[in-house]
């Protein structure tokens, strides 16, 4: 479980210091779920306006994130009981190729 948890830890890092998370969570936060802005919405929005690369930039983090944790979850949990000998080489083809390209997001998102 600690080493699960420094991964998580490390994730909530790694999108804390993207400029436009911050910028999310003040729209979600102050204007979405709370209407915290009663007035000076200009200057809000002068200040958290969000572009398209931003919002792209923070998709693909998510996604990384995302393969970062699936591929914790295929080493540890997938287990395939009951199928014939061809079905587990079916699935075993499947979880290979899942890591694959979990591997190849976590490396690109490194480079």
């Amino acid at each position: 479980m600690p080493e699960q948890r420094a991964v998580i830890q490390a994730q909530e890092r790694r999108l804390s210091v993207l400029e436009v998370q911050k910028k999310v969570e003040n729209w979600r936060h102050k204007i979405i779920a709370h209407y915290a802005i009663t007035s000076g919405f200009a200057d809000f929005d002068r200040d958290n306006v969000v572009s398209l690369d931003e919002i792209e930039q923070m998709l693909e983090e998510l996604d990384n994130i995302l393969h970062i944790f699936t591929i914790q979850l295929l080493d540890k949990c997938f287990m395939v009981k009951g199928l014939c000998e061809h079905a587990h080489e079916d699935v075993n083809r499947l979880v290979a190729g899942l890591k694959k390209e979990a591997e190849s997001q976590r490396s690109q998102s490194l480079a």
